[in-house]
């Protein structure tokens, strides 16, 4: 790929990540997997919206779910995380590279 393209998936990371909501929602989930009803305690959002949030990281690869028994768990999707920053962090090495 040309350095100078930007992957698709870099592009679902960021978008996810740019609300202020779902930054708060992964650091809830960096400390521990959580069901949406526990989620939603943290927030002043319906937990329908709290759900739309997490559907919309899920998509982006930030978390992945759990079924326990009748209650979805989710929890941050931490290795793919770093991979995807110090993929796109790389991109900024030696600028002649690049251009």
């Amino acid at each position: 790929m040309d350095k100078l393209q930007c992957c698709p998936s870099y592009l679902k990371f960021f978008a996810a990540m740019s609300d202020p909501t779902r930054q708060r929602i992964a650091i809830l989930l960096h400390a521990k997997p959580c069901c949406v009803g526990e989620l939603t305690k943290h927030f002043t959002v319906s937990q329908p919206t709290i759900s739309r949030h997490l559907g919309l990281m899920e998509t982006a690869g930030i978390l992945h779910r759990e079924r326990r028994g009748q209650q979805v768990f989710y929890a941050l999707n931490t290795d793919d995380l770093v991979d995807c920053c110090l993929s796109f962090a790389s991109k900024f090495g030696n600028a002649e590279e690049v251009i």
